[in-house]
C-alpha cells in the first residue's frame, strides 16, 4: 500500500541536515502575527497563505511552524485531539513535483499517526480495484481516499501543510482546487500553503472567502539575517 510514498518526515530531515534546525528567533514572530492567530483560532478562516518570492526563507519559516504544531499533534502525543501532516515541493526532484506525490504522503502521514483511518483507505480500495490506481482516474480515488480520511478522523483539528505549491510542476491547479472546495465542507480542517505570488494562485486564492494571505517582506528580510547569524555563530562553536 505504500510502496513509493515519500515520507515527508524524511524530506523535512533532509532540509535540517543541509540547512540546519529552524530557530525560533527566526520564526516566532509569525505565530504572533494577527493573519495567523486569526486562521488558527477562527472557524471562518480554513487557509493560511503564505506568500513571498524566492529567498525569504518560507521553507525554514514552515519548518518552524511544523516544530510549533507538532508537540500538540498525535505525532507526538498518541492521546492528542490534534492530527499534522505536510508536504515539500520540489521541482527539481519528480516524486516531490507532483499533485498525486502530494496527496498520497498527506495521505499516508495521517493514516500511520491514525491507523485506524486505514479502514478508508481498504473500502476505497476495495470497491474500486487495483486497476484503478493505474488508470485516468486516480487522481478521483486519491481525492475520495483522502476526503474520506478528513471526514472520518477521530480529532478536533486536523492541520495540513503544504510548502512550495508553485514547485508543484503537475496538475497543481487540481491541487488547489480540491483544496478550496474542501475548505468549506471541513471546518475542522486547516491548511498551511506557501508560494511564490503567481498570479494564477493569486487569483483562486484572493477569492476564496475561507482564505486569509500573509506576505513575507521587510519583517521576513531582517529575519532570515538574523537566522543566519545565529546558524552561522552556533556552528562556529561546534
Amino acid at each position: 500500500m505504500y510502496v513509493g510514498v515519500t515520507d515527508p518526515r524524511d524530506t523535512k530531515l533532509t532540509i535540517r541536515q543541509t540547512r540546519g534546525a529552524a530557530l525560533k528567533e527566526s520564526y516566532v514572530w509569525i505565530l504572533r502575527h494577527p493573519q495567523f492567530q486569526c486562521w488558527r483560532d477562527s472557524n471562518d478562516s480554513q487557509v493560511l497563505w503564505i506568500k513571498g518570492n524566492p529567498g525569504k526563507g518560507k521553507t525554514m519559516l514552515l519548518c518552524g511552524i511544523i516544530d510549533e504544531l507538532y508537540p500538540t499533534s498525535k505525532l507526538a502525543d498518541p492521546q492528542a485531539k490534534t492530527l499534522l501532516s505536510f508536504f515539500f515541493c520540489q521541482a527539481t526532484i519528480p516524486k516531490l513535483s507532483n499533485a498525486h506525490a502530494v496527496l498520497r504522503s498527506l495521505i499516508y502521514m495521517l493514516v500511520d499517526t491514525q491507523p485506524v483511518l486505514l479502514s478508508s483507505i481498504q473500502k476505497r480500495f476495495k470497491d474500486t480495484g487495483e486497476l484503478r490506481f493505474r488508470d485516468a482516474e486516480v487522481w478521483v480515488a486519491l481525492c475520495n481516499m483522502f476526503s474520506d480520511i478528513l471526514q472520518s478522523a477521530s480529532a478536533d483539528k486536523i492541520y495540513i501543510v503544504v510548502d512550495a505549491l508553485d514547485e508543484c510542476m503537475q496538475d497543481e491547479g487540481k491541487l488547489l482546487q480540491f483544496i478550496l472546495h474542501k475548505t468549506n465542507k471541513l471546518p475542522h480542517v486547516k491548511w498551511i500553503i506557501l508560494s511564490r505570488n503567481y498570479v494564477e494562485q493569486r487569483t483562486r486564492l484572493v477569492n476564496s472567502q475561507s482564505v486569509l494571505s500573509l506576505e513575507l517582506q521587510e519583517k521576513c528580510r531582517s529575519c532570515i539575517g538574523g537566522y543566519w547569524s545565529l546558524y552561522f555563530q552556533q556552528n562556529s562553536r561546534a
